[in-house]
């Protein structure tokens, strides 16, 4: 990583920030984030974050990276640092790893434009609890995902969604030494514009792909299966509301998985899922084998200074087919005492996990089951906010707060047990955590439901529900299709509504 200063200078560490100048570059106005998506979405580590909301919050600034610096992988209990030089197994415990790897805390000045500027991004699986607790792992592990994915970037473009306007930003860290940062981020800069040049050039031209013409060759019709029959699902259920009864659990969340294939190529989805379920926090990560397309209406933690909140979503109702029935739908969720019960005991569990890592007297809850609406759904959200302790790193904060809450039950530890014993496959990236942890100590996070895994030709996707004592197994089963429906579309399938033609269960 650099000298003994760069690493002493971690979050979390007193050491002072190293001071940073970026370098920052305007953009064309003809490459828009769509025509850069397009330009360089194919390589294997390009990342891509926007939102679908009204603009505002979360959803002022759309963030692209691509070439990154080194990344960090996490597969079969070893964190591995992969950079120009060749792969490095780190033999400690994956977290005290992570946190030794951690990059430096940096300042800048001036400040640049947009949130992201220089520092890791990428997803941790929801699988990384395992690391964090002792848990019984009973599922299976069947999708070739790491449990941690994250690849540090020095080069970030970005688009202001309010003035349409455009940068690049390059800070030329990790060096350390000022003079020679400021040669290098000048050098990365220019080669990633290059890049980004000679890609429009070609997508502008109309060139031809490499591959072989298809066009006449007859195109596969994409199955739906999952993992579940809705017998065994709503049996789930019932095993789910047995633990609550007996007092193991208030409450409890649980998902089944479906499959598609054979689906389109990564990037293909995440441009369907866009138009068709746009939310606040979309992204998409490629993949060497695959990618990630995701339309997350959750935040799950987001940090500004020491400022530190998290957006817990609890309740669901689909959107009404006029806006009578839409305001119906609202009216219902807002008056249903089951599903705030749901939130507010998601929301008391995130106080205590804040807790954890925020200054004594400092938690808040300033808003409590306000109703979010987006394209398909209406959610209840709830915000829990904190003050950071000074001495609470990044992966602090990770280990206080992951896996997220409103995706477990509460109490927590119990919960995922009983998720581990009802479900028969890991969860991989859903309901894990994808975004970025700026070098300036920044971060935002999101839960990664409606997330699409593609992997060699086949898409992956969960939908659940959280199960309380006035759950029923039929309901908790249809609020999984009104939630999958999106992710259906995206991928040219649908959920058979009739008896006669339900979906083929395949065994995990």
């Amino acid at each position: 990583m650099g000298t003994d200063a760069l690493v002493a200078a971690r979050a979390g560490v007193s050491t002072p920030p190293l001071v940073v100048r970026p370098l920052v570059r305007a953009l064309p106005p003809e490459w828009t984030s769509v025509r850069a998506l397009a330009a360089v979405g194919a390589g294997p580590y390009t990342l891509f974050f926007e939102s679908g909301g009204t603009l505002g919050g979360a959803s002022r600034w759309t963030l692209l990276a691509f070439d990154p610096v080194w990344r960090l992988t996490l597969r079969d209990g070893r964190l591995r640092r992969i950079d120009s030089e060749g792969e490095h197994l780190l033999m400690r415990d994956p977290m005290t790893a992570l946190a030794e790897v951690w990059p430096a805390r940096a300042r800048y000045d001036p400040p640049p434009p947009g949130p992201f500027t220089s520092g890791l991004a990428g997803y941790l699986s929801y699988d990384l609890k395992d690391h964090l607790e002792r848990y019984p792992s009973r599922a299976t592990r069947d999708l070739d995902f790491p449990d941690l994915s994250l690849r540090y970037h020095d080069v970030v473009w970005m688009w202001d969604r309010e003035t349409a306007e455009g940068w690049v930003v390059s800070t030329g860290l990790p060096e350390p030494d000022r003079a020679e940062r400021e040669a290098r981020a000048e050098k990365r800069l220019r080669h990633q514009w290059h890049s980004m040049a000679d890609a429009m050039e070609r997508i502008q031209a109309g060139s031809p792909s490499n591959d072989l013409d298809s066009g006449d060759l007859p195109v596969p019709k994409p199955v739906l299966t999952s993992n579940f029959t809705r017998d065994a699902y709503r049996t789930m259920v019932s095993r789910a509301l047995e633990h609550i009864g007996a007092g193991d659990i208030y409450q409890v969340n649980l998902a089944q998985r479906f499959q598609v294939a054979p689906a389109p190529p990564a990037l293909s989805v995440y441009r369907s899922l866009r138009e068709i379920a746009p939310a606040p926090f979309l992204a998409f990560a490629s993949l060497p084998n695959g990618g990630i397309a995701s339309s997350s209406p959750e935040r799950f933690f987001r940090v500004r200074g020491a400022r530190i909140e998290t957006w817990p979503i609890k309740g669901t109702r689909p959107r009404g087919a006029t806006a009578e029935d839409d305001a119906h739908l609202v009216a219902e969720l807002r008056a249903s005492a089951k599903d705030r019960a749901e939130n507010v005991m998601i929301v008391d569990l995130e106080r205590n996990d804040l807790g954890r890592v925020c200054e004594v007297g400092s938690v808040a809850v300033p808003a409590l089951c306000d109703v979010a609406t987006h394209s398909n759904v209406h959610h209840l959200e709830s915000r829990v906010e904190g003050r950071l302790r000074a001495d609470a790193s990044p992966v602090d904060v990770i280990r206080a707060l992951f896996p997220g809450g409103s995706i477990t039950g509460a109490p927590k530890i119990r919960a995922v047990e009983i998720i581990d014993e009802l479900e028969p496959v890991r969860r991989g990236v859903y309901t894990g955590a994808i975004g970025y942890w700026d070098d300036s100590g920044d971060c935002d996070w999101n839960i990664a439901i409606r997330t699409i895994s593609i992997v060699r030709g086949a898409a992956y996707f969960h939908a659940g529900g959280g199960i309380v004592a006035d759950s029923t197994p039929e309901g908790e089963y249809e609020e999984t299709l009104v939630k999958a429906t999106g992710m259906m579309r995206a991928l040219g399938v649908r959920y058979p509504r009739e008896a006669s033609e339900e979906v083929t269960c395949r065994d995990s």
